[in-house]
């Protein structure tokens, strides 16, 4: 069990994926609610899509407490994929700061722990401890100009710990 602030992560994930009590389309056309909870792993159709947007369908908001259990749960599943991967990766989580781990876990919301594991010069550079080369090899790569603002602020995280 990984040991941070899953608060100051919700408010990172507020900022960087959004909150939205209501259901959505993410930009992969994928049915999403709270903090980039998928509720499922599919585009729908635009056909689909459409008859899901029309009024009474996806607009009754769904509540706080429910959108906080998925948040834990989405939590849970991330930390044990950033432990399976760091361990995978020869690297041990356990020393981290809450900062670096909350960027980690950034990073696996967003991507998934599969296309984090891509981050091969990264994950060398956590092993050995070398923090401004994980941020570095954070910032070089195509998730990087994907994201926006988002990449500099973990990058700092993962950088000054």
């Amino acid at each position: 069990m990984l040991n941070y602030d899953r608060e100051a992560l919700a408010q990172e994930l507020d900022r960087d994926e959004g909150y939205e009590d209501h259901p959505y389309f993410d930009s992969l056309n994928i049915l999403t609610i709270g903090r980039g909870h998928a509720l499922g792993h599919a585009s729908v159709t635009a056909e689909t899509r459409i008859a899901m947007e029309r009024d009474g369908v996806m607009d009754k908001p769904w509540p706080k407490a429910v959108l906080e259990q998925l948040f834990a749960i989405d939590c849970d599943i991330h930390e044990t994929e950033l432990e399976r991967l760091a361990k995978k990766m020869g690297a041990d989580l356990a020393p981290l700061t809450d900062r670096r781990t909350r960027a980690l876990i950034n990073m696996t919301f967003n991507m998934g722990a599969r296309r984090l594991g891509g981050f091969l010069r990264m994950w060398a550079a956590i092993k050995i401890g070398n923090w401004n080369e994980a941020a570095d090899q954070a910032l070089d790569s195509r998730w990087a100009k994907q994201v926006g603002p988002r990449a500099p602020r973990i990058a700092a995280m993962l950088r000054e710990g």
